[in-house]
């Protein structure tokens, strides 16, 4: 796939605008994987299952900032990516919005508590 938005977070987003659906994320989570996630967000997994609850900073300049939260590892691996998700749980209610690189590789290890810099989010190229 390719990191991005998935099409489902895409198609919610357009029928916003064209058909006036309402669609919101009320929380955003974020679980990591030691390669490309792919768009149904169930490759690469690492061996850390649970997904962590993320925060934003209000909009400005088209960009939010996505703070990630701490993450203990389980194992010793290479997360090297993330899926941002609207739902914590790994029922099948839960959709993938995007995924997206780490900035930087984490080394984790059994017990290490990792928190990955922030990343910005963006619509973008904007009209000028």
């Amino acid at each position: 796939m390719g990191y991005g938005i998935t099409t489902t977070f895409a198609n919610n987003l357009l029928n916003t605008v064209a058909t006036d659906t309402a669609f919101s994320v009320s929380e955003v989570w974020i679980q990591v994987y030691i390669g490309d996630p792919g768009a149904s967000g169930d490759a690469n997994l690492a061996d850390l299952t649970t997904r962590e609850q993320a925060t934003f900073q209000v909009s400005s300049g088209i960009m939010s900032l996505l703070t990630f939260p701490a993450f203990t590892g389980t194992t010793t691996e290479i997360w090297v990516a993330y899926a941002a998700w609207d739902d914590p749980s790994l029922t099948g209610s839960d959709h993938v919005l995007w995924t997206a690189p780490l900035a930087t590789p984490v080394n984790a290890t059994n017990g290490g508590v990792y928190t990955m810099p922030a990343a910005g989010i963006a619509l973008a190229p904007i009209a000028s």
